[in-house]
């Protein structure tokens, strides 16, 4: 998966305005003729939920619009360029960089459909039929067309998810995702089996969860130790975390504190998204006879703790429920956040016209 690029994008160069001069039988003195150059294309990306990431664009790219054509003869007018319409997956947002490297956000594209002009065209120039006058009646002037607008930019691309998986490599993270989600992850018996995001669907009620796991995290991953924690730019968009932890693990509360302290360093506020805590492996006695034991070692008393076992399926009803649950609250506080800031739409008075004697 590539999460990140450089491109550049252009705007088409305006058509140059001719400087021309009626030349048809009959009319003698025609007068200037020149037509204005259309208008350069202008370079739009636009949301698209099926396009997964940003891998056309992994060995970079100049992307540019059509030119305008240049104005003719008989005051006809040069045709427009076309916009170059670039389909981008959602969840990318888009900086400008300036040459020493400084970033400036554009736009964030997070809806269906969504479309965002990320360099304008150039407009066409005049033709001479702009430039008579009583004083100038044969004017030879005319002006060129404008250069289209020309910049480079980042492209980040972060999943757009509703839950977000993280644990340790073996904690069970693919089976989570197809035992609640029905995913098909590859799942195998050693570390690091997962390498990219993977991604997968809870059919709710009132609306699908999207749910997604990440490649394990070990200490010092912010280090760039294992596959290191770049994976973690596709959290910072989800609602609801699943803190994984394998039962059997020797130290199951390191496993958590390593985790939270990863998750941390990378600079993620988490206390703005809601979690809970999922121990894996009950199918198994030595984790089944010490849930207690576990309980105290965890300590997370501000999340919810669910005990479940991915690879037969116990206990995930009560997991996916609360899953769901905690969602359409979400879900509400959203619509209700809308409701309040509608109510307080501030309206300016219209300029008084003048009125005409």
């Amino acid at each position: 998966m590539i999460d990140d690029v450089k491109i550049i994008v252009c705007g088409g160069h305006g058509g140059d305005g001719l400087a021309s001069f009626s030349r048809r039988k009959f009319i003698p003195l025609g007068g200037p003729d020149g037509g204005d150059g259309g208008d350069g294309g202008d370079v739009v990306f636009f949301g698209d939920s099926n396009i997964d990431d940003l891998s056309s664009f992994k060995s970079g790219r100049v992307l540019a619009a059509r030119d305008g054509d240049n104005g003719g003869k008989w005051q006809k007018h040069g045709k427009s360029g076309d916009a170059l319409v670039v389909r981008m997956p959602l969840g990318t947002t888009i900086f400008s960089e300036n040459e020493w490297g400084d970033k400036q956000l554009l736009a964030d594209l997070i809806t269906q459909g969504q479309e965002v002009v990320v360099a304008r065209g150039g407009r066409g120039g005049f033709g001479n039929i702009h430039f008579a006058t009583a004083v100038d009646r044969a004017p030879v002037k005319a002006l060129e067309g404008i250069a289209g607008e020309e910049k480079q930019l980042f492209l980040e691309f972060k999943l757009m998810s509703d839950i977000c998986i993280v644990g340790a490599p073996n904690s069970g993270k693919s089976t989570l995702l197809s035992a609640i989600t029905h995913a098909t992850p590859e799942v195998r018996d050693y570390a690091f089996t997962t390498r990219q995001p993977a991604k997968g669907v809870i059919f709710g009620r009132k609306k699908d969860v999207t749910v997604v796991e990440i490649p394990g995290l070990i200490k010092d991953a912010h280090k760039g130790k294992g596959l290191g924690n770049k994976f973690l730019c596709h959290i910072e968009r989800a609602f609801i975390l699943i803190y994984l932890l394998d039962g059997s693990s020797p130290d199951i509360r390191g496993d958590y504190q390593m985790l939270k302290e990863e998750m941390s360093l990378y600079g993620l506020d988490l206390s703005r998204k809601s979690a809970v805590v999922v121990v894996n492996k009950t199918d198994l006695s030595e984790v089944a006879e010490c849930i207690s034991e576990i309980e105290r070692k965890v300590n997370c008393l501000e999340m919810p703790m669910f005990f479940v076992s991915a690879a037969c399926g116990d206990g995930m009803e009560p997991l996916v429920s609360s899953l769901l649950v905690e969602m359409e609250a979400r879900e509400q506080q959203v619509i209700k956040a809308g409701a309040s800031s509608a109510q307080k739409a501030i309206f300016y008075p219209s300029p008084k016209r003048k009125r005409v004697k």
